[in-house]
């Protein structure tokens, strides 16, 4: 069980064609934008030594490195990051031809909101 307030994201994967364009940093703030709806006042990860772009994009978002949370089998290194409470920030745009008509280019996430475990799935 986590702490109160605290939320966990388990898995982000951009595919490698899709690299480059910010989507990690757009799906990582749709995750904050709904974990701060949620009332969460924290989010962590954990991640493996060899996702550098990941734990480059996560130091970028302001996670910092915090004390061993789990004994994952992957997990080599442990962030979090505390969530102000915002009104009205826009923090997810329209990314100019990845959208469908009508569509956000976000529309694809996949988003279990029934917990502070926040998991998120795109679809090509």
């Amino acid at each position: 069980m986590l702490p109160e307030r605290v939320g966990e994201v388990k898995r982000l994967f951009v595919a490698p064609a899709a690299r480059g364009r910010g989507l990690g940093t757009r799906l990582m703030g749709e995750l904050e934008r709904i974990a701060r709806e949620h009332g969460l006042s924290v989010l962590r990860l954990d991640t493996r030594h060899d996702l550098v772009e990941s734990r480059r994009l996560y130091a970028a978002l302001g996670y910092t490195k915090v004390p061993a949370f789990n004994d994952g089998q992957y997990a080599e290194h442990w962030l979090a990051k505390p969530l102000e409470q915002r009104q009205g920030h826009p923090v997810c745009r329209s990314i100019p031809g990845h959208a469908l008509p009508g569509r956000s280019p976000l529309s694809g996430l996949a988003m279990r909101r029934s917990s502070p475990v926040l998991s998120v799935a795109v679809a090509p």
